[in-house]
């Protein structure tokens, strides 16, 4: 039977919990992403592009001043949350270390 710590390298189950906080923070920053309906969209077209942040971000015109803030910091937050490899995907550790975060503490 496979230990706690062969399951963790394996699926990696903190880089899937930012993925997660990702999405909750750009659906709460972005007005754009508030009803179901345009969440749905979001993660549709996150699909569709294979998780291009960037390009999804210009296609659904998304706004947000607060992710505007430090030179557009929290933007950089939310696209590296949304990495689809997880292997790439920071961990909730780096992401504590990231300057979105880091600024607001």
């Amino acid at each position: 039977t496979a230990n706690l710590d062969d399951y963790w390298k394996t699926y990696l189950p903190d880089r899937f919990d930012v993925y997660s906080a990702g999405v909750v923070l750009a659906q709460a920053s972005c007005p754009a992403l508030r009803r179901r309906e345009d969440l749905l969209k979001f993660q549709e077209q996150m699909h569709e592009t294979d998780c291009d942040f960037e390009l999804v971000k210009k296609s659904m015109n998304l706004r947000s001043v607060a992710l505007d803030e430090n030179g557009g910091a929290g933007w950089d937050f939310v696209k590296k949350c949304l990495t689809k490899d997880r292997d790439a995907r920071f961990s909730a550790a780096e992401a504590l270390e990231h300057p979105f975060l880091k600024g607001a503490l």
